[in-house]
């Protein structure tokens, strides 16, 4: 497959050519044995920094891109964060979304991060993540951490149990259940 789409890059048909997994050992052995793509897509959060030991250094070797998927969903799957708080000190410069967005594009090595969006709001919300000026306080995204592998955080798993959004409470069954 991978000698197929190289053949395709070479006539001009494929411009560039990506890969993404959550097996992140997969994917950094991939890049090395093959040495052909131009981009990976990756899980990279605050709950989750496996991506800087295993797949940063071998991307920045490469000179592969490194685009972030799920900067919101921990540290539970499919669970934004946001929905462990309020959490004391999040009312500073930048709501927790933009807190979380400017951390993970602190790292050098991420070219971009495609968080979800179900709304103008939070668009302009992510946007403003990137454009305006100033400091972002990670004690912030530390705080919320806390909040949700600790005891208030099964209290909220629990109360999404009644969530009306679906996909809310079958991951916070999920979750509860682990």
């Amino acid at each position: 497959m991978l000698e197929t789409f190289n053949l395709l890059k070479e006539d001009g048909k494929v411009r560039y050519l990506g890969a993404s997994s959550h097996n992140l050992q997969f994917l950094a052995e991939l890049m090395r044995r093959y040495n052909c793509f131009d981009v990976v897509m990756v899980r990279y959060n605050y709950h989750l920094q496996e991506a800087r030991k295993v797949i940063f250094p071998v991307a920045k070797a490469l000179r592969v891109g490194v685009v972030v998927m799920k900067p919101f969903s921990w540290p539970y799957y499919g669970i934004p964060f946001m929905r462990f708080g309020p959490v004391e000190g999040e009312e500073g410069e930048y709501t927790p979304a933009q807190t979380c967005l400017r951390w993970i594009l602190s790292s050098p090595e991420v070219a971009t991060v495609v968080p979800g969006m179900n709304s103008l709001d939070e668009f302009e919300e992510n946007l403003a993540a990137i454009t305006e000026e100033g400091e972002f306080d990670e004690e912030v995204l530390k705080r919320y951490l806390e909040v949700a592998l600790g005891p208030k955080g099964r209290d909220k798993l629990k109360e999404m149990l009644n969530d009306p959004d679906m996909d809310i409470r079958y991951y916070a069954e999920r979750a509860l259940s682990t």
